[in-house]
């Protein structure tokens, strides 16, 4: 299909074939929280006197561990989410990077709270995190499948929250707070492997037991004697902290491999090319037209997001939300 009209009309946003997973998602060695995604959700209602106010819950998802934590939001004001950060990294510490997502992200979520992140003052948010050398990236507009890491992990909350939720619909901010905890401890005790039915099989692997070296209830790990090498607490909990490193690595990381779609590798787009800009909330007539102006090359070398001007803006934009239309490809 060489016409540009027939394009225009018919043609099929662009796709690559998806990335191998981050350096960060399979670091051995670092702590818990150390390379974090954030997300926002909510509202939920709360009872303060006789009137009502609104809350939110503010989501930090591990990359490694795949642990949680959940932090209440009283506002969505700048200084109330950096004050969320602040409380989350005094507990678990400073993180090394955070990804989040632009307002435009939000898959799912209700108008209002859209309109709040993306009036959050990202510029000030930086800022007061460099100051403890914490790397801060946005993922492109319109590119939600950039953040499933913790877009699946919002998910999974809200299904928690909305069972609890049911049985108190009258809330005070003291019982949302504690079932932000329940909610988060839940969540942590997931099984991040398969399951057995077999009960010599060891228990599957969660959150909690890389976070807390236990899982739902306390485990015995049996007797030590003097001649064993690990009779020493510190080797004792490091022997215990690599055993279940490499359950993680040999048993949960192989499943995160598996590429269920984009497994072809297409052209990448050039600067130059012309491209069709999708646009959910208007008629396929009405797309601008875009002219790439800057590519984003990710580190396998293949292009996944390009800078592009329109006619009376610039704006940056994934290839998923792209139809090309006429250049190199």
């Amino acid at each position: 299909m060489d016409c540009i009209v027939c394009k225009r009309l018919y043609g099929a946003p662009m796709n690559q074939r998806m990335s191998d997973l981050p350096p960060e998602r399979c670091e051995p060695g670092g702590p818990a929280f150390r390379y974090v995604g954030v997300d926002l959700f909510g509202p939920f209602h709360v009872k303060v006197g006789r009137s009502e106010m609104k809350r939110y819950g503010c989501l930090y998802t591990c990359f490694t561990t795949r642990a949680i934590h959940i932090e209440k939001l009283d506002s969505l004001q700048t200084d109330a989410f950096i004050n969320g950060f602040v409380r989350f990294t005094a507990r678990r510490g400073y993180p090394s990077k955070v990804w989040s997502d632009n307002g435009t992200n939000l898959v799912g979520a209700r108008a209002e709270l859209a309109r709040s992140v993306r009036d959050l003052d990202r510029s000030l948010i930086v800022r007061e995190t460099r100051r403890r050398d914490v790397e801060w990236s946005f993922n492109p507009p319109s590119a939600s499948h950039h953040g499933g890491v913790w877009e699946r992990m919002i998910r999974s909350v809200r299904k928690v929250l909305f069972a609890l939720v049911i049985k108190c619909p009258r809330m005070i901010d003291d019982v949302l707070q504690t079932l932000f905890c329940e909610a988060e401890s839940i969540v942590n005790s997931r099984p991040l492997t398969k399951c057995s039915d077999d009960a010599s099989d060891e228990s599957p692997l969660t959150p909690n037991h890389l976070l807390l070296l236990q899982g739902n209830s306390p485990l015995s790990w049996g007797a030590f004697h003097d001649a064993d090498p690990y009779h020493k607490h510190w080797r004792h909990v490091q022997h215990l902290a690599k055993q279940f490193w490499k359950r993680w690595v040999s048993e949960y990381l192989v499943e995160l491999q598996r590429r269920q779609k984009w497994n072809s590798e297409s052209p990448n787009l050039s600067v130059g090319d012309l491209v069709l800009i999708m646009n959910e909330n208007s008629p396929r007539g009405s797309w601008p037209l875009g002219r790439v102006q800057e590519v984003r090359v990710s580190r396998d070398g293949l292009v996944r997001s390009a800078r592009l001007k329109t006619q009376f803006s610039e704006l940056t934009r994934p290839i998923t939300k792209l139809v090309f239309l006429e250049g190199s490809l």
